[in-house]
């Protein structure tokens, strides 16, 4: 093979590489089936109960230890949620980290009622943020 007919094969492929466009070979992706419904038990009979949730996103790494009167009531993780079973009355929860926040619920009989924790960007760490959500 001469130089310049291996330059021109060289060149040949070169072109075709760019023409196709990247992944064209490649195996299709399957989708992902979107997460199925969570079916949240009612609460027990003059009880109400709280669902708290840690959607994913910032922090992830970071837990959100929730608190009650200085007792631990759970950690999330990013994507979690737990449910904590309530008298009824008013409830005053905290989370903390270089920072802490505070939400007080006021709890029904046989209602669920629903609060998130999010990690929002602090100085050092991560700054957790409790709030109310429908």
């Amino acid at each position: 093979m001469t130089f310049q007919k291996g330059l021109f094969m060289a060149l040949i492929g070169l072109a075709v590489a760019l023409a196709v466009p990247a992944g064209a070979n490649a195996k299709p992706k399957k989708e992902k089936a979107p997460p199925a419904p969570i079916a949240l038990p009612t609460p027990p009979p003059g009880k109400g109960q709280i669902v708290f949730f840690r959607p994913g996103g910032m922090g992830f790494a970071l837990g959100c230890s929730v608190n009650e009167r200085s007792q631990k009531v759970s950690s999330l993780g990013a994507g979690k949620y737990f449910i904590m079973v309530a008298d009824p009355g008013k409830h005053e929860f905290s989370v903390k980290s270089e920072a802490e926040d505070v939400l007080a619920v006021e709890v029904e009989p046989d209602e669920t009622q629903y609060v998130s924790c999010i990690i929002k960007m602090g100085v050092l760490v991560g700054r957790p943020d409790i709030r109310p959500m429908t």
